[in-house]
């Protein structure tokens, strides 16, 4: 078990709830046996769309073709800011109230407007079949689809930055800085970073007690915003704690027996360091200040941790300029 400075000091007291966790239960592409109607999947997760693109279809399928076939529709859309629900955007997005089967076709589109959306809004709802209708069977077909929307930033490649983790790649004898791919979004202060928990360091530094959670569970990066101030905020999930809903980072690895590892902001867990979050050195370098947690058991290290990016335009080594 690593040792250094990372062994655990105390039970944490926060009595943290269950994530909010991005988990989609999507059956396989399904095609209909019978002459029934169905919608070809149950979950459509579609939160990367290129800004530019102005309409979406959701694909419905027949097993007999014979004859021409309505089937009428019904939708409710929400915005994701809008928590209680309380106005049905189907008419916004033109979602139409029914689709028509030509004879000899077996399988249609329902098509929809999404280009009043805007890059950073997100939106969810469900698609069904309405009832009453004779075209589907209610115990085999998928009769309503559950649908994520959202436009996604256009991407541009920095280059190479260094990436220096204090607790999960930092060992004994090594500070483990990383070269990692750094992209920003044209036109927003939002980045992200690349490959920031390597399994192969990570396991060395841990000697196996960080293990990945299952073999898609490690991020592929982090994203973090800066915004005109230079305040530096971060997160890749979301927790409900007693004082609020705060934003984490899920490394995707488990410790030991301890459960899930997370990044938490330091104001959770009642310590000092949100404010050191900063982009520091005249813009080329990030600094974050998080604080190691398993909240499954309510494990922590009793102290923040520092990491830093510095951007493809910081002058020099980072491992020199930290001192290490």
């Amino acid at each position: 078990m690593k040792n250094a400075f990372k062994y655990i000091s105390g039970m944490a007291l926060l009595a943290a709830a269950a994530a909010s966790c991005d988990v989609s239960d999507t059956r396989e592409t399904y095609t209909p046996d019978t002459d029934g109607v169905s919608f070809v999947q149950s979950v459509i997760t579609a939160t990367a769309l290129s800004p530019d693109v102005t309409t979406y279809s959701v694909d419905l399928a027949r097993g007999r073709a014979d004859n021409e076939l309505t089937v009428n529709l019904t939708c409710s859309i929400y915005n994701s800011s809008d928590t209680g629900q309380s106005e049905n955007l189907a008419d916004v997005f033109g979602v139409p109230s029914s689709v028509t089967f030509a004879p000899g076709e077996y399988q249609t589109e329902i098509t929809f407007n999404v280009g009043q959306m805007e890059v950073g809004e997100s939106f969810s709802g469900t698609i069904a079949i309405a009832e009453g209708q004779e075209c589907f069977d209610p115990n085999t077909a998928i009769s309503s689809v559950s649908i994520s929307l959202a436009k996604d930033y256009s991407w541009i490649n920095l280059g190479q930055g260094q990436w220096f983790d204090q607790f999960m790649l930092m060992s004994a004898t090594s500070a483990n800085i990383q070269s990692v791919e750094v992209r920003k979004a044209d036109g927003y202060g939002i980045y992200r970073v690349y490959n920031v928990f390597p399994e192969n360091v990570i396991n060395e530094t841990w000697e196996g007690d960080m293990v990945p959670a299952n073999s898609s569970s490690v991020p592929e990066y982090i994203q973090f915003t800066i915004d005109e101030a230079g305040a530096v905020s971060w997160g890749n999930t979301t927790f409900n704690t007693s004082s609020g809903t705060v934003s984490a980072v899920s490394t995707g690895y488990n410790y030991a027996t301890y459960g899930g590892f997370y990044y938490f902001p330091p104001s959770a867990l009642d310590l000092d360091g949100d404010s050191q979050n900063l982009l520091i050195e005249n813009g080329t370098l990030v600094q974050i200040c998080w604080t190691p947690y398993c909240p499954d058991e309510g494990i922590w290290w009793g102290s923040t941790s520092l990491a830093y990016l510095a951007l493809p335009d910081f002058q020099g080594d980072l491992g020199a300029y930290l001192g290490l």
